[in-house]
């Protein structure tokens, strides 16, 4: 069973992730930083990343980042809401994330791109 980590400072929002993802059969870790998420991947069996990018004390590109450096194949899909989406877009496109979401979105939607970078995965 794949494993998925989900980050975000927002608990009930990783809660609402946690949720639609579990229904749909997969597992779940999460982290309420770019700092708890670094330590929770490199400790499990993580085949999808899914992280906020403005959160305390490492931010998503600080974040995907330093994943990157010792990860580089690693799938993830980011997800922010607010103004500042259109710039944290593209700094998370030149620091290679593979999928974005925009807050809020559906459980459609999520699950869609989850299953979009699953299947890559399990070429």
């Amino acid at each position: 069973m794949l494993t998925i980590l989900v980050v975000d400072d927002e608990a009930p929002l990783r809660a609402a992730v946690r949720e639609i993802l579990e229904i749909n059969g997969y597992q779940v870790v999460e982290a309420c930083d770019g700092l708890e998420a670094f330590q929770v991947f490199v400790s499990s069996d993580i085949g999808l990343v899914i992280t906020d990018m403005v959160m305390p004390n490492l931010d998503g590109i600080g974040f995907i980042t330093k994943l990157r450096e010792s990860f580089p194949f690693v799938p993830i899909l980011t997800m922010s809401g607010g103004t500042r989406i259109a710039s944290e877009g593209q700094l998370a496109a030149d620091v290679y994330e593979n999928e974005r979401l925009a807050k809020p979105f559906t459980a459609a939607e999520l699950l869609k791109k989850v299953a979009k970078l699953t299947s890559e995965v399990e070429l």
